[in-house]
């Protein structure tokens, strides 16, 4: 094993130190050991000046040339931890921060240096030359003493360009018409960073590439130094990279930006924004037409028509019936003419959800036949070699509005045209507005479908699944799915359940019942959450009858109420309710059932004492005009049935005396019942009503009313 042993001493905080590491290795070098021993050796602290030089460490005011040797560097300290000590002398080496908004301006600020703003250039032409090196565009370090705080130029002059027209001459050497032609530019100079562009504006079947003819940047004169406000003068020339521009007119606003800035800006030449006619076209114009030339591709022939009735195309609305035929339709398309070259184009309208796929064209531009041959000899083709066969095209000679262009095989009408075409045809071919006018293609809406009668109920599933096939609001779907639950009424309403004793009692049609059937009892159940009804008899012995459950659950209809499923509302003491036939008379009900018809009195009429109390008080207005009088009458029949003078009056008196009293205001036991319970006591074995108490309770709805009414 090899061993070696190194020594450091120093001075922190008034101590001497020492530090002896001993590194030892194995003679596989596989493993190392490292020790380490710090030696603390006290010494009296020194007053003032820098220490001694006999202390073993270096003084910072007195150089040591024994730290300048190299091999005692490499035996520093190691980077362990708890042995890493500040040298005298260390800064700081946090990375300072430089993005700053100054002024409201972001930049990239040196934290050194003052406060960084970027003075904009003054109003003269040297402000806008812009600087001399990319690099220099940047925002500038200035101090805040220089002068007064500006915004910088690429915030002050944001989105201001000036824009000046001109033309450049460019030299034709494969024509011996011409020698050089005029071509218009347009020159853009962004006063933010002091680049611009050149655009050539596009002009059609010019056979030249135009658009951008420079792209932006700063352009460079032939000194080297950049191009400037300066250099743009009206009437005078701008040297791009050897192309000399001529520079005709300028917008208003750059006309107002220089002037401003204190540059004198010339007038507008005479031909503003326009090239001067060179040679070639003034006599080009005024040659007279040849025959047999070259030339007769400008000055006339074949192709003059497609020159002057170019982007010039006849617009028609036509449709096409073909309901005919199994699965036909009415397809509405665009009929397109092109009066360039007499071509057609027919175009397919796209409706939503009308079950075909969207295919765009019904026929490609081409010239449309008037004919199309089938079977049989073709066309035979002229005595001139190369010639097509005669047939004949559509042109627009024979189309308009109320005619039918056959297009191989489609007959289609043209029912309407666009503006453009309206104005072709009254302009050049001698129709009238009447002759154009659009037809009426609109047909009157189809009568509306038989309704399907549901079918006979067999016993198999139920309502809902017998009416899937019928109503279209429950058949939206292929296959039948089973009904959606009212999750509201399904939580307010589940559990709730209204019961009343029953019996049977005879139909109005005269069909007479047993004794037997007329003296059974029923409990009659109604389940607000569905609506739904159930009846069960209490078994009772010796009657001859054999209990138990008489109707199922199920949904009843309503005969008064043109088929309709009964209503909550139609539960009531005393109600008649048909069920298959029979008729079932409400005798009772449990006390939670005329509570909650009480509780929701605004849906239970016969359950809300105020509207009984309003009812009997309509009554009585109507025929009495003194409120005296007419609470004398009712006062006086309920004292007539109140056989024991005690001041009440039990349910079997309180109904035939509102039937004195009020005649036809209490037809049911449920008001009488209610009056009992809000006007006496709510004793169910022998309900009461207390005489005074109802008539105040009347008497001060009948003073209220007459005095209303007066």
């Amino acid at each position: 094993m090899r061993r070696e042993e190194r020594n450091w001493d120093g001075w922190t905080d008034g101590n001497l130190w020492t530090v002896s590491v001993s590194v030892g290795a194995a003679h596989d070098d596989s493993t190392s050991l490292v020790s380490m021993d710090v030696c603390d050796i006290p010494s009296p602290p020194i007053a003032n000046g820098p220490m001694p030089p006999s202390c073993g460490f270096p003084s910072r005011h007195q150089p040591n040339p024994a730290f300048d040797n190299p091999q005692l560097h490499s035996m520093e300290v190691p980077c362990l931890p708890h042995f890493v000590t500040r040298k005298p002398g260390d800064e700081r080496r946090n990375r300072p921060q430089v993005l700053k908004f100054v002024t409201g301006v972001p930049g990239v600020y040196d934290e050194p240096r003052e406060s960084v703003l970027t003075d904009a250039p003054p109003s003269t032409v040297s402000a806008f030359d812009g600087p001399i090196d990319p690099s220099e565009a940047k925002p500038q370090q200035v101090s805040v003493e220089e002068g007064p705080l500006r915004l910088p130029a690429w915030v002050a002059y944001d989105r201001k360009v000036l824009r000046f027209f001109g033309y450049f001459k460019e030299a034709v050497t494969e024509r011996r018409e011409e020698n050089y032609r005029y071509r218009q530019c347009v020159i853009y100079y962004y006063l933010e960073d002091g680049s611009m562009h050149i655009d050539e504006p596009r002009k059609d079947n010019s056979g030249i590439p135009q658009g951008v003819f420079l792209k932006r940047h700063r352009v460079p004169k032939a000194d080297g130094s950049p191009v400037g406000v300066e250099d743009f003068l009206i009437g005078g020339e701008l040297e791009v990279y050897g192309r000399m521009f001529t520079l005709l007119s300028c917008d208003g606003f750059t006309r107002e930006f220089l002037t401003n800035s204190g540059i004198t800006v010339p007038d507008d030449l005479p031909a503003v924004g326009q090239t001067p006619l060179d040679e070639y076209n003034k006599t080009f114009r005024a040659r007279p037409p040849a025959k047999n030339s070259s030339l007769t591709f400008f000055l006339g022939g074949p192709n003059k028509k497609s020159l002057e009735l170019d982007k010039k195309v006849l617009r028609f609305y036509t449709v096409w019936d073909d309901r005919d035929s199994i699965y036909g339709d009415r397809h509405a398309y665009v009929f397109h003419y092109y009066l360039s070259d007499d071509t057609v184009e027919v175009l397919e309208v796209q409706s939503r959800n009308n079950g075909r796929d969207p295919f765009p064209k019904l026929l490609a531009r081409m010239k449309l036949p008037k004919a199309v041959y089938g079977a049989g000899p073709f066309p035979k083709p002229t005595n001139k070699v190369g010639e097509k066969p005669n047939q004949e095209y559509y042109s627009f000679m024979d189309l308009g509005v109320g005619k039918i262009v056959e297009v191989f095989g489609r007959s289609l009408l043209l029912h309407d045209c666009d503006a453009f075409t309206k104005m072709f045809y009254t302009s050049y071919c001698g129709k009238s507005e009447a002759d154009m006018a659009p037809l009426k293609i609109k047909e009157a809406p189809a009568p509306p479908p038989k309704p399907r009668l549901p079918p006979r109920e067999n016993g198999f599933g139920s309502e809902y699944e017998s009416l899937g096939g019928v109503d279209p609001a429950m058949s939206k779907s292929f296959f039948q799915k089973r009904p959606v639950r009212d999750t509201r009424r399904f939580v307010e309403q589940d559990g709730k359940v209204m019961r009343f004793t029953a019996h049977i009692s005879e139909s109005q049609d005269g069909t007479k019942m047993s004794a037997v059937d007329l003296s059974r009892t029923f409990i009659f159940s109604y389940f607000i959450y569905d609506s739904t009804i159930m009846i069960y008899e209490p078994p009772e012995r010796n009657s001859g009858v054999v209990g138990g459950k008489f109707l199922e659950r199920g949904v009843v209809k309503n005969p008064d109420n043109n088929g309709f499923k009964y209503r909550a509302r139609d539960m009531f003491i005393g109600a008649r309710v048909s069920v298959f036939g029979r008729y079932f008379e409400l005798n009772d009900a449990d006390d939670w059932t005329i509570a909650f018809m009480e509780e929701n009195a605004w849906s239970y009429p016969r359950s809300d004492p105020a509207a009984i109390v309003e009812a009997v008080m309509g009554n009585l207005t109507g025929r009495f005009s003194s409120a005296d009088e007419a609470i004398e009458v009712l006062q006086s029949a309920l004292l007539k049935h109140d056989y024991n003078g005690d001041g009440t009056i039990d349910l079997s008196e309180l109904i035939p005396a509102m039937a004195d009293a009020c005649p036809g205001v209490l037809t049911t036991k449920q008001e009488c019942i209610t009056l009992c319970r809000a006007f006496g006591t709510s004793d169910k074995a022998k309900p009461s009503m207390t005489i005074p108490q109802f008539v105040d309770a009347v008497r001060a709805n009948v003073e209220h009313a007459l005095a209303a009414k007066a």
